[in-house]
């Protein structure tokens, strides 16, 4: 008697919740458009193709791009980084002239909340409204009128940066001016990553990703043909370089690749909501606290800006009403406040 054993083998296909997150997002945004290419096997065009640097090249990315406002390409011999961020005029009568680059450092004087139940709304992410006062140099070097804004200058959270640079591969420094910069330090304001991320960005990280269908997908969202994905993927979750290294593990940039591809920090502007005439050694501006979670990655989004400033200002918004009615003589010290600003003129007002 002989016995005959039949062996099998299955072969499975891989399913969106076998990738990682961010390829099964792209998979699932694709799924709903009525013709799009696998965006796990999509390959960059011939002519794209031949400019993709392998993860293990040192030069500086060189990428074309759809994004009608073009990125600064920083390949310079020493690999120094130009934030793009313009100069900002001051107020005709100042006599020192504060801008972007050379902002005023003022202290928060107050602050408080405008909305009911602020600190409540912090815990749960519901909506609330800030207002908060600033020194003024008191040689009214720094001079504003209504209907200006007042500009914003802030580092990225250091848990943010902290989460990019252990992702970083290669050199953990940047030879800036012929100066070594620690990548943490480099992370601060010299690339946005907690902006929204671009096309040309995506295409410039793709090559990072060690796993082929994640870099396939970065690829795809970067390219024209995945415009629909990346409307549905990344505009409409405002995905940043800190959500992508969340949703592709394998993503590992270079230091490299994020000086020439990203931009820098730029500052915020604000509205001022005080009149010089009744203090002119003091402005007060007031603004909406971004704090949401995106609707398909389901995570939390905190406005730059607006996030960091009601950090900075717990002290003042946390202190109960019996303290914060004692006179200034008798209140415990709080820590310093400080906030780098710059008048920004609306000249139509002039």
């Amino acid at each position: 008697t002989t016995t005959t054993t039949t062996t099998t083998t299955t072969t499975t296909t891989p399913t969106p919740a076998s990738h990682s997150p961010g390829v099964a997002l792209v998979v699932a945004a694709c799924s709903q458009l009525p013709s799009s290419p696998d965006p796990t096997t999509y390959t960059a065009p011939s002519t794209l193709q031949t400019l993709l640097p392998t993860a293990s090249s040192s030069a500086a990315l060189n990428l074309p791009t759809s994004d009608p406002t073009p990125l600064p390409n920083n390949n310079d011999e020493t690999n120094s980084i130009t934030v793009s961020i313009s100069e900002t005029q001051t107020s005709t009568d100042s006599r020192t002239h504060y801008t972007s680059t050379q902002p005023y450092t003022s202290s928060v004087l107050s602050a408080r909340y405008l909305t009911m139940d602020g600190s409540e709304a912090r815990e749960s992410g519901g909506r609330r409204v800030m207002e908060v006062c600033l020194s003024l140099p008191d040689d009214f070097s720094f001079s504003y009128s209504p209907g200006d804004s007042v500009g914003v200058c802030v580092p990225n959270p250091p848990s943010a940066v902290s989460l990019v640079a252990d992702r970083i591969s290669g050199p953990k420094s940047v030879t800036i001016d012929g100066r070594d910069v620690p990548i943490a330090e480099f992370l601060q304001d010299r690339v946005n990553i907690m902006g929204v991320l671009r096309r040309r960005e995506l295409e410039a990280l793709s090559p990072f990703c060690s796993s082929p269908a994640e870099a396939s997908c970065l690829l795809f969202l970067g390219s024209k043909v995945g415009s629909s994905a990346y409307s549905s993927v990344v505009s409409s979750n405002s995905l940043s370089l800190v959500d992508a290294l969340t949703l592709f593990p394998s993503l590992s940039p270079t230091a490299d690749a994020l000086s020439s591809a990203f931009c820098g920090v730029s500052p915020r502007y604000y509205s001022v909501t005080s009149s010089p005439l009744q203090d002119p050694t003091r402005v007060t501006i007031a603004f909406a606290v971004v704090d949401y979670t995106a609707p398909t990655t389901h995570l939390r989004k905190l406005g730059l800006a607006t996030h960091h400033m009601e950090s900075l200002c717990l002290p003042l918004l946390s202190a109960s009403p019996r303290v914060a009615g004692l006179p200034a003589g008798l209140r415990p010290p709080l820590p310093p406040m400080k906030l780098r600003t710059f008048p920004h003129p609306t000249l139509h007002f002039r």
